[in-house]
């Protein structure tokens, strides 16, 4: 949550308690990039979010300083989410290119191959696209760019094939890929959609993910 908690204390104007915040979930930064705050360290999402808190915090305040404070760690943060999806090399693997099996949270369970993380990581690509260019560090920004869309190709391939129809013929994606339609729930953990639809706005309006999956939230 601390996006959105972030998000909110900078529209207050309580900046210190905001970037304490930050401060301290960065300080779970391990080597390899990853933001490891939860254990089990299952929760693959939190590097994403990480990142969003404080990119989001920057925009809304202007503040380019407090980000190049930050701009080395977010570097590190892209290479792992770079690295974990291309370690999921098996061509048979649901989520082959995406990234490694995970803990959805928000109503599914058990560690699967699951969208909240790839969603996450793709944002995080394209916010570090974003802050590259805002930084003038205009070749990172390509090399970005690139990853991102190299991420997204895998990740629309996947949506194809995962496409559901809800009770009332709403197409949708599912948060988990394995999907039973006889005993899971279409809603479940499909707030994080909701977050990187807006304010993150990973997706366009009138992109069929979002209007399919919006479609069955709200039908």
């Amino acid at each position: 949550n601390q996006p959105r908690v972030g998000r909110a204390l900078t529209h207050l104007g309580d900046l210190l308690t905001a970037r304490s915040s930050f401060e301290r979930t960065w300080e779970f930064q391990d080597e390899s990039g990853r933001v490891i705050v939860l254990t089990p360290p299952s929760l693959l999402k939190e590097t994403g979010t990480a990142v969003e808190a404080v990119y989001r915090h920057t925009r809304l305040t202007g503040d380019k300083d407090y980000l190049k404070d930050y701009y080395d760690r977010f570097k590190k943060a892209a290479s792992w989410v770079i690295e974990a999806r291309q370690s999921v090399n098996d061509p048979e693997a649901l989520n082959h290119g995406l990234m490694p099996s995970g803990l959805s949270d928000g109503g599914v369970g058990g560690v699967v191959p699951e969208y909240t993380s790839v969603y996450w990581g793709l944002h995080l690509l394209k916010v570090m696209a974003e802050a590259a260019a805002w930084l003038d560090h205009y070749e990172d920004s390509l090399t970005y760019r690139a990853a991102y869309a190299e991420f997204e190709m895998a990740f629309r391939t996947a949506a194809l094939r995962d496409y559901k129809l809800d009770a009332k013929g709403n197409p949708f994606l599912p948060i988990k890929m394995e999907f039973d339609q006889k005993k899971d729930d279409p809603v479940s953990a499909q707030t994080v959609f909701s977050y990187l639809y807006y304010p993150g706005r990973l997706f366009d309006k009138r992109d069929p993910i979002a209007e399919g999956n919006f479609a069955m939230l709200m039908d």
